[in-house]
């Protein structure tokens, strides 16, 4: 099934249908780069299918190659500024960079100031696109309200913080 799939979208790849089966047949068994790649072989032929900028999206993003998300999500939100997914993934880059910045425990360290600046510089550009996502997805707390919790805590951002806090004891059983 999955050989013909492949040899009808060679032939039709503008085609959903023939997309949407083979997408769902590698979801199914998490070939994340096997999405990738199909994604990327039907905006070859037709650069408008957003359904396919979102799987090259969140393929990157599940493969962990967050530094390649930036320039896909990035191109999609100059098209679509307000739309959720990129928004989501390219804010999730930077909370994850940000989360990666080895600040030490103590603040007496020499390299404590410049990794915890370095640290709220990403935390910074991960603030708007998480916020738009927030707004496009407000019951999708899951998603957004720990790295916000993170964003706001990091940044030092007491009203949004403490906003976030009650959010988030709210949706604790």
């Amino acid at each position: 099934y999955r050989d013909s799939l492949r040899r009808a979208i060679a032939f039709h790849p503008t085609r959903p249908s023939f997309y949407n089966r083979l997408r769902s047949c590698y979801l199914r068994h998490s070939e994340y780069d096997k999405i990738l790649k199909l994604a990327r072989f039907v905006l070859q032929s037709d650069s408008s299918r957003i359904d396919c900028r979102h799987d090259e999206i969140v393929s990157l993003y599940l493969l962990k190659e967050y530094e390649k998300v930036h320039k896909p999500a990035s191109a999609l939100i100059a098209i679509a500024p307000d739309d959720a997914i990129a928004n989501y993934y390219l804010a999730m880059v930077y909370v994850h960079a940000a989360r990666e910045v080895p600040v030490p425990i103590k603040r007496t360290s020499k390299n404590y100031r410049r990794l915890v600046a370095e640290r709220n510089k990403l935390y910074a550009k991960a603030r708007p696109p998480m916020e738009i996502y927030r707004k496009a997805k407000p019951d999708a707390v899951k998603f957004w309200g720990q790295p916000l919790y993170d964003i706001y805590l990091n940044l030092n951002l007491g009203k949004e913080f403490e906003e976030i806090s009650r959010i988030m004891s709210s949706e604790k059983p």
